[in-house]
């Protein structure tokens, strides 16, 4: 049975393009044969209001004074339009160069064809809140990458961004190490435990997993039930012709998460697939949780998530 693909990527940013997402998403389009929906998104402007004139004063010296607050706030506003304008020209152009050096050629009208060109990349600007235009745009695309909130120059909005993807858009998300990957078919370690979103997971991650030379069903804990909704796992990825083995290790003291990123980097993993917030994001944020340890740390392998 062929495994459900992943054609269309979305790649948000708000500031510098040449960033780990856009690498990563590079990878994975030339990896899975899939067009990059690059999204550049810009704040608005903050519009300044002029101060009234009094009336009966208007031709007087406050009357002259609004006038002239007025022109400079004018010019302001210009001048940081102009800016903005000249600073998006700037991202633009290092977005072209990266897909250049990637030998990934950029559509201008990315509308699919009989044939669409795979892989290939277009380029989108728009103006307002960054992660309310991720979930809109992320549901029409089948996979959103960025950077997790380690890699990210700004933790606060990477995590804002992240969570709009997770919780408003119904795709994965794929988590950007600091370094794009050398290869993404190589071992796949799936961070199991038996929840509906691990399951969702699971699912979402069949185009890489069937890529695959290795994917392991990693339960971190001695749960007798995980073992044998592993099996089952397992079973369900041999009926789409990926071959999985299943193992259970006890974390220790190091914890859940610390513990799975630690074994990512020892087997050399390519890949950390994992449901996201299988608690409730506002427990998870009180108490803790794997998935926010996640969020926060991961930098040296890619993660899928999915909610």
């Amino acid at each position: 049975m062929n495994a459900m693909s992943i054609k269309t990527i979305l790649v948000p940013f708000s500031g510098d393009s040449d960033t780990p997402a856009l690498k990563a998403a590079l990878s994975v389009a030339k990896h899975l044969q899939a067009h990059i929906a690059g999204l550049h998104v810009e704040a608005k402007l903050e519009s300044v209001r002029p101060v009234p004139a009094v009336s009966g004063m208007g031709q007087g010296a406050f009357g002259m004074a609004t006038m002239g607050r007025e022109l400079a706030m004018a010019d302001q506003m210009t001048t940081s339009v102009r800016q903005r304008d000249q600073a998006a020209q700037a991202i633009k152009a290092g977005f072209l160069i990266l897909c250049r050096e990637w030998e990934v050629p950029v559509l201008e009208e990315p509308a699919p064809e009989d044939e669409p060109v795979l892989p290939s990349v277009s380029y989108r600007r728009e103006t307002g809140d960054l992660p309310r235009i991720v979930s809109e745009h992320g549901q029409t695309c089948d996979l959103v990458v960025t950077e997790s909130a380690s890699v990210s120059r700004d933790a606060k909005p990477a995590r804002a961004m992240i969570d709009s993807a997770l919780l408003h858009c119904g795709r994965p998300v794929l988590l950007a190490p600091s370094k794009p990957p050398e290869s993404l078919g190589g071992r796949v370690v799936v961070a199991w435990n038996d929840s509906p979103q691990c399951w969702r997971a699971l699912s979402a991650a069949l185009p890489f997993l069937a890529k695959a030379n290795d994917v392991v069903l990693f339960h971190a804990g001695e749960d007798r039930a995980e073992w044998l909704a592993e099996e089952k796992a397992a079973n369900y990825l041999a009926w789409h012709g990926v071959r999985a083995k299943v193992e259970q290790h006890d974390p220790g003291p190091a914890g859940v998460a610390d513990y799975l990123m630690s074994q990512c980097g020892e087997r050399q993993a390519g890949l950390m697939v994992m449901g996201a917030y299988s608690h409730s994001r506002w427990r998870e944020r009180l108490l803790g949780g794997v998935t926010l340890k996640v969020l926060s740390n991961a930098a040296a392998t890619p993660v899928l998530m999915v909610h």
